[in-house]
This record gives structure tokens, C-alpha cells and sequence, in this order.
């Protein structure tokens, strides 16, 4: 059997034992932290570098799907407003040019009647004239005789 000075020195040893495992535990444990942060650090650093490239490329693909995109709904604009402004002009503006154009006939049928009517009081000017002088003449031929 074991007396009381074996067991402290087995309590003794274990003790030691515990301690020493403990430092070298400590000492592992602090290496493998060092060791784990590094490569933690590089893998970061590639998944940055990575995760940088590809954003990179799809907002490139972004950018040109979007110009594609906005090309297209401008065209698709500039066609509405081209149907849109035709509709306008059918319906408001050939209606109102057609009653223009209607009244500038009208206008100018009145302006060729009233060149007409010029013409004709010019004509009766010079008849009334004639009729005048023609009296005068029957008048004077009338007292010699």
C-alpha cells in the first residue's frame, strides 16, 4: 500500500504534471491562435480580393444590361410619343387647319368679289362720265339746232 508520503508525491507529481500540460496547452493554444488569425487574415484578404473582381464583373454586366434596358424604353418612348403626337394632330390640329383653310377660302372669295365690285364701280365711273359728257354734247347739239 500506498502511506501518505507516497500519495503527496504522487499529488505532488500530479500537480506538476497539471501545470506543465497546462503551459504547454497555453503555449499550443496561443501558437494555433497565431496560426489561425494569419490564415483567417489571408483568406479574408483573397476572399476581398475575389468577392471585389466579381462584383466588379457583374456590375460591369449590370451596367450594359441596364443601357441595353434604357435604349430600348427610349425608343419605346420616342414611338409613343410619335403615335401620340399624330393622334394629336389628327384629331385637334387637321380639324382646326381645315376650318382655317375654310375660312381663307371664304375670304378669298370675298376678297375676288370685292376686286370685281372695284372693278365694276371703276367701269361705272367712267360710264357715268361718259353719260355726262354724252348729255353735255346732246345738250349743246340740241341748243344749236
Amino acid at each position: 500500500m500506498l502511506d501518505s508520503n507516497d500519495i503527496q508525491i504522487i499529488t505532488e507529481l500530479l500537480r506538476q504534471n497539471r501545470n506543465d500540460t497546462r503551459d504547454e496547452m497555453s503555449t499550443l493554444l496561443g501558437k494555433y491562435r497565431e496560426e489561425t488569425r494569419d490564415e483567417m487574415i489571408a483568406l479574408l484578404g483573397k476572399y476581398r480580393e475575389e468577392t471585389r473582381d466579381e462584383m466588379s464583373t457583374l456590375l460591369g454586366k449590370y451596367r450594359e444590361e441596364t443601357r441595353v434596358e434604357m435604349i430600348a424604353l427610349l425608343r419605346q418612348n420616342r414611338e409613343e410619343t410619335r403615335d401620340d403626337m399624330m393622334t394629336i394632330i389628327e384629331s385637334e390640329v387637321n380639324p382646326k387647319l381645315q376650318i382655317l383653310a375654310e375660312g381663307h377660302e371664304a375670304l378669298l372669295e370675298k376678297i375676288n368679289r370685292l376686286e370685281k365690285q372695284d372693278e365694276l364701280v371703276g367701269r361705272i365711273v367712267i360710264l357715268e362720265e361718259a353719260v355726262k359728257k354724252l348729255n353735255k354734247e346732246m345738250n349743246a347739239i340740241k341748243k344749236a339746232q
